[in-house]
């Protein structure tokens, strides 16, 4: 027979061959589990990056476009310098013709005053000469005639060349106000400019940011691989808020909004045009409908979380989309300097503050919805 201390020997065995196996059986449970996720987190980070490369595409074709605009803008300004200086040749041709006629004037003039001295030669010589004053008489009168008809012409003239100058005129007043025109739009495209190149700057930022944590999720795969006791999970129901839901969702979005808009009218936006009170109500009531609609109870911090946040509907442009519908009539455009301002300071703040492995996405699908 054994004797009691193989028997013990053999229980010691046994107890730790089955302690190894169920703790064998529940690692291998552990990483069935966190493979998917794992997975789930690469796929999200993929098309986080084929949104990125959609968005440079989209700002590529913008430039083209603004590219395209400025050289049409260049014809343009070409055209009308060779219609400016067509117009100049006209007015100097214009003033050629009327100095002519006021040489035509003069003669018709001094023709004149040489008709009447001849008239007066004629009448001292009336007795002697009746018969050659009468022919005479009947040359001046056909001469007169026809220098009434060349004043009536010359008067036509005078009149089409008055003309001409009117209208002159107003094709100077015309190009002026297309060249007030191009000047605006001008300005609107260095302006539209300037925001692109801030889109850009934004996009950079969201690269970076994505490319920080795709690094985190790495080590946390390395981690997670090299620990071996499972992780406890608490069990603990959330604390009820002191707060209601909707007072605490109130005074979230009054705080965060604020400091967005305060940002703003400091870093990005000149301080004699900041953000002005009906553009603030807009705001206010756009987040009111759309900013933390959604909660979930987070076991691992003991807490209810909110979303999605202020800053995130503002990067996204729903908060601006949403805050368009209450912003005087509805076919008033929120102002795009006041836009990208609060989006700079929005990415800013999103950027120190907010969870980047947050997912609106993912968790929106077993968050609950906000009364208020």
């Amino acid at each position: 027979m054994p004797e009691p201390v193989d028997l013990i020997v053999i229980s010691a065995l046994g107890c730790a061959c089955a302690y190894f196996y169920a703790k064998q059986s529940r690692l291998e449970k552990k990483s069935a589990e966190t493979i998917p996720l794992l997975k789930d987190r690469e796929t999200k980070l993929e098309e986080g990056e084929r949104h990125l490369r959609d968005e440079m595409l989209k700002q590529a074709n913008e430039r083209e476009a603004l590219a395209k605009i400025a050289q049409e803008l260049e014809c343009e300004k070409a055209a009308l310098e060779v219609e400016k200086a067509n117009l100049k040749d006209e007015k100097s041709k214009q003033k050629v013709l009327s100095d002519e006629l006021s040489a035509r004037s003069k003669a018709v003039e001094e023709g004149e005053a040489k008709l009447k001295c001849d008239v007066e030669s004629f009448e001292a010589k009336v007795a002697a000469e009746e018969k050659e004053i009468q022919s005479k008489t009947e040359c001046l009168e056909s001469k007169e005639k026809e220098v009434d008809s060349k004043a009536a012409s010359i008067a036509k003239d005078l009149c089409s060349v008055e003309d001409k100058l009117v209208k002159l005129a107003e094709n100077s007043i015309v190009l002026e106000e297309k060249r007030a025109e191009q000047q605006a739009l001008q300005e609107s495209l260095q302006k539209r400019a300037e925001e692109l190149e801030s889109r850009e700057a934004a996009l950079e930022n969201a690269e970076a940011e994505s490319k920080a944590k795709e690094a985190e999720t790495k080590e946390a795969e390395a981690t997670c691989v090299e620990s071996e006791e499972p992780t406890e999970v608490p069990t603990e129901a959330p604390k009820a808020p002191e707060q209601s839901d909707a007072e605490k969702r109130k005074l979230m979005i009054e705080a965060e909004l604020d400091k967005l808009i305060k940002k703003a009218n400091e870093e990005e936006l000149d301080p004699e045009e900041p953000f002005d009170d009906d553009s603030i109500e807009a705001l206010n009531k756009a987040a009111m409908k759309i900013c933390y609609v959604k909660q979930y109870y987070d076991v691992m911090k003991d807490e209810l979380i909110m979303f999605p946040s202020v800053a995130k509907t503002i990067i996204d442009y729903r908060l601006t989309d949403e805050a368009e519908k209450h912003y005087f009539e509805e076919e008033d455009e929120y102002p795009i300097e006041l836009t990208g301002a609060i989006r700079e300071v929005a990415f800013k703040v999103h950027a120190e503050e907010e969870d980047e492995d947050f997912d609106e996405e993912y968790h929106s699908t077993f968050a609950q919805d906000v009364e208020f």
